[in-house]
């Protein structure tokens, strides 16, 4: 190995190929350093398999003929061999699937000079994400700003006024400032939010007041209604719109936090939104959020999950935002619109998550062609609480099985189609006092509807003496009337064994 660097000194002519090699050869040395030789390391007192590091058969740097996307996607050891505070005894840098069919546009991305002002390709790399490359590989160059930049004007001035031209590069849009954006006559390049820059006329009373326009009725909702349905709970947020962020401007005066995630299709909203004094992410719909498990309170979005969307995606995107949305919190679905015939088929996605309905209002519009009732206008307020049913309703079923061998012919799939049935007909929102005493509910009436009356079994169950209470016994009685009517059982020998108990 020593030898190869020093013929990588002598030769000039074969420099640049020899001196390629002698750095593979110096990074396999410092891989097989770092890998951990026998048993398990403790790492914070607790055990983790440390992942290898040993080079893979098909690594994505082959792939590449760019040495800046080599260096990028290739396995970072860390240094003296030892693990880092995450767990990891490396850095796995990463890259969109969709780069590698991508590969010379990407290369063309990541080709520049170290250290130097990148070029002004914001929106290759819009296209490469938009098209899958997501996320894309970082750059070692220094970012390009505008020539002019002016400091933004202050919190108290930013919201309701047009920022400063000279602080956004326009040289990739139509519109070469933002009076050109707010003009309603001028030609923008893009059609979603076509007011949205006109701040005044357009964007000030949205949300704050109802403004039906003359030809059809409207499905927006205030915010002062929403939030009124969880007094104080709402802090924090996120909105997935076409928009220059108001939604988020109108929260902040109700004390709430709203991230903003948008691209800049034809006009820079991005810019715009952080200009205003608000927080832009700059995401597209490809990628899984950037946020934990159950931690925002509540997602609002609107004029984006349109009529244009695959319904395999939308499962996806609707539970990605399930993931992140804490239970209890709210899904705030704002101006979807789609065609007649498909309003069923998008209902029905919205219903797998099975959260309880506050509000569902269903308009219809006009297309861009005048056809009356080709589209419809939908918005929808929904709070995602189901999820904590579902692992109550797994607590009880087990506990059951533990304690009764009947309890093994309890079909869960009953149970779930039950809920199912629950949030179809809307019995949801009035049965639901506490996830606890409705998955118990559910339980009971699987039990009865599913198990041959000959071999009930009633033990004893584990369970507190609020599980009996009459918040409990109340809606499972309802429950069981309900259930009873649909799968057209005999509501007198229900009627009388709830009686009997």
């Amino acid at each position: 190995m020593r030898v190869m660097k020093e013929l990588a000194n002598r030769d000039s002519s074969s420099l640049r190929h020899s001196g390629f090699l002698a750095e593979m050869l110096g990074l396999v040395e410092l891989v097989q350093a770092s890998i951990p030789q026998g048993g398990q390391k403790e790492f914070n007192d607790f055990k983790e398999e440390v992942h290898s590091l040993r080079r893979r058969k098909n690594d994505p740097a082959n792939y590449f003929l760019i040495e800046e996307i080599r260096k990028y996607v290739r396995i970072k050891p860390n240094r003296l061999g030892k693990q880092n505070f995450m767990g990891a005894n490396g850095t796995f840098t990463s890259i969109g699937h969709s780069c590698f069919s991508m590969k010379t546009d990407l290369e063309e991305y990541m080709e520049y000079d170290v250290g130097d002002i990148c070029k002004d390709d914001w929106k290759l790399a819009q296209k490469l994400m938009v098209h899958g490359c997501d996320p894309l590989p970082r750059r070692r160059c220094l970012s390009r700003a505008p020539k002019l930049y002016s400091k933004p004007f202050p919190i108290t001035e930013s919201m309701w006024k047009l920022p400063d031209d000279r602080n956004v590069r326009w040289s990739n849009y139509r519109c070469k400032n933002f009076a050109c954006l707010a003009n309603k006559t001028s030609v923008k390049g893009f059609f979603k939010c076509a007011d949205c820059f006109s701040l005044v006329d357009h964007e000030m009373p949205r949300w704050t007041k109802i403004q039906p326009s003359e030809l059809n009725t409207t499905s927006d909702f205030l915010i002062s209604e929403v939030l009124d349905i969880k007094p104080r709970e709402i802090r924090i947020g996120l909105d997935f719109s076409v928009g220059t962020g108001t939604f988020a401007a109108r929260m902040r005066e109700f004390n709430v936090t709203i991230v903003s995630a948008i691209i800049n299709i034809g006009a820079p909203f991005n810019e715009m939104i952080a200009l205003r004094g608000l927080v832009p992410l700059y995401l597209t719909i490809n990628q899984r959020l950037p946020f934990f498990d159950n931690t925002l309170d509540i997602i609002h979005t609107t004029r984006f999950l349109d009529g244009w969307i695959d319904f395999m995606l939308l499962d996806f995107v609707l539970y990605d935002w399930d993931r992140v949305l804490r239970p209890g919190g709210l899904l705030w679905i704002d101006s979807f619109f789609c065609l007649k015939e498909d309003l069923n088929d998008y209902l029905e996605g919205f219903k797998t998550l099975r959260y309880k309905k506050h509000k569902w209002v269903v308009v219809p519009k006009s297309d861009k062609n005048d056809r009356e009732e080709c589209c419809f206008a939908g918005g929808g307020l929904f709070e995602g609480a189901s999820s904590i049913t579902f692992v109550f309703l797994e607590q009880y079923l087990n506990q059951f099985r533990q304690v009764a061998r009947v309890g093994e012919l309890v079909d869960f799939d009953a149970c779930m189609d039950i809920m199912d049935l629950l949030y179809e007909t809307e019995e949801m929102s009035r049965l639901y006092d506490s996830p606890r005493y409705l998955a118990a509910a559910i339980l009971v009436v699987s039990y009865i509807i599913t198990i041959p009356k000959q071999q009930w079994e009633f033990p004893l169950l584990p369970w507190d003496a609020t599980w009996f209470s009459s918040s409990y016994f109340k809606p499972l009685t309802h429950l069981l009337f309900t259930v009873v009517n649909v799968f057209s059982k005999s509501y007198a020998d229900v009627k009388g064994w709830i009686l009997a108990e």
